[in-house]
């Protein structure tokens, strides 16, 4: 799982300061709002659909939403080459900027639509990736290798999975890894390894898999990235193919399997139970499902834990559910976290995931979750300087 912190105020601050500046440069005098809407709701991990029918992104049509308005930049003077009004353009940008991030504020960084996250829906179901064969000639017709990883961050008794294919013009491709090897990527680590990718005509789209578990395979006692390099042949083309991922040999916490709900001030807080052995800042983050198995909620937690009994909380914001008409009861799925070191390498060290459907709440009613927008200080001060900026 790379380093991931959620939805932050900065960085939500310079999004929307990006597309308020494009917004102002792509119209010369007339600005509407932008009608487009990205409804393919798909994962690029998986290609499954994620609700987009349901849950399309229309910024117009979400609730509380702040249109900006229509805004004509009057010439100084006649001429198609006198300059816009400049005091105008600065104003719609920055009214457009305060708007933005209205609309993103109505939700609280650590509870966020899946519809901003594609990318994290689908987080252990593997990533595909291809490269050309060595001698092949470029184009769609070369012949490619085809390599698939089922995960990135591994601890404990976890294992991680690999497979090979080859292909070529999109069809399958004779092949054969005739040697492979896993290496520890930090100096001082264990001796190099070999292992061996065996046939499995069962696994669609590989011709070569691999079920690899660090810790019986003479890593048990190492942290940090572990190579596995496999040499693949495909008649008289060859390609070295490469996987990385990281290992924690001795996990920083495990989940305890035990967990609580309860309802706050109109939300929703899912509590993992977890056992700490390490001392720190650790983050989560998990997805949430609705009684009809659509991901519609992307929720994270940033905890500092102590050594002993802990937990991760997860908050189902109250107006998420609403506007995203997400009918009870809940799952919570797919749960990761880490461990974050200051100033190391590696950055983090592995919580044991819990993939798949963890946990399914109460049933709920629509009236038991409030409709109020996320309210903090942070959020207060940054919509008065937008505002400011306004009127200067």
């Amino acid at each position: 799982m790379r380093a991931r912190t959620g939805l932050t105020i900065g960085a939500a601050l310079i999004a929307i300061l990006l597309a308020g500046a494009f917004w102002v440069r792509s119209r010369a005098f007339v600005e509407k709002p932008p009608g487009g809407a990205n409804t393919s709701g798909q994962s690029v991990l998986t290609g499954d659909r994620l609700g987009a029918d349901k849950h399309a992104y229309t910024p117009q049509g979400r609730a509380g939403f702040r249109e900006p308005k229509e805004y004509t930049f009057a010439p100084a003077g006649g001429g198609s080459n006198t300059p816009i009004d400049v005091e105008a353009a600065r104003r719609a940008r920055a009214e457009f900027t305060l708007g933005s991030y209205l609309d993103w504020a109505q939700y609280p960084p650590h509870s966020r639509p899946a519809r901003e996250r594609p990318d994290r829906m689908m987080p252990v179901r593997g990533r595909r990736r291809s490269l050309p064969l060595a001698g092949s000639e470029g184009g769609t017709d070369s012949a490619r290798v085809i390599l698939w990883q089922s995960r990135s961050h591994v601890a404990g008794a976890e294992n991680v999975g690999f497979a090979i294919a080859c292909e070529r013009d999109g069809a399958p491709l004779p092949c054969a890894v005739s040697s492979a090897v896993a290496t520890p990527e930090l100096a001082g680590g264990p001796q190099p390894s070999p292992v061996v990718f065996v046939p499995d005509p069962k696994h669609i789209g590989a011709a070569y898999t691999l079920d690899f578990h660090p810790d019986v395979e003479g890593f048990h006692a190492y942290t940090g990235p572990i190579g596995v390099t496999a040499l693949v042949t495909a008649g008289a083309e060859t390609q070295t193919a490469s996987f990385v991922f990281e290992y924690t040999s001795d996990p920083p916490a495990t989940f305890t399997g035990r967990f609580t709900e309860a309802m706050n001030h109109g939300s929703l807080s899912i509590c993992a139970g977890l056992l700490v052995r390490e001392t720190g800042r650790y983050l989560f983050e998990a997805r949430v499902a609705d009684a009809e198995g659509t991901r519609f909620a992307f929720v994270t937690a940033d905890v500092n834990l102590a050594a002993g009994p802990g937990e991760a909380c997860f908050v189902l914001f109250g107006k998420l559910v609403l506007d995203e008409n997400a009918a009870a009861p809940f799952t919570l799925l797919d749960v990761e976290g880490f461990v974050l070191l200051e100033e190391a390498f590696p950055d983090r060290h592995t919580v044991p995931a819990l993939p798949g459907n963890v946990y399914t709440t109460h049933f709920y009613a629509d009236t038991s979750f409030s409709s109020d927008e996320w309210e903090s200080a942070a959020k207060t001060r940054m919509a008065e300087g937008l505002a400011r900026a306004v009127g200067e």
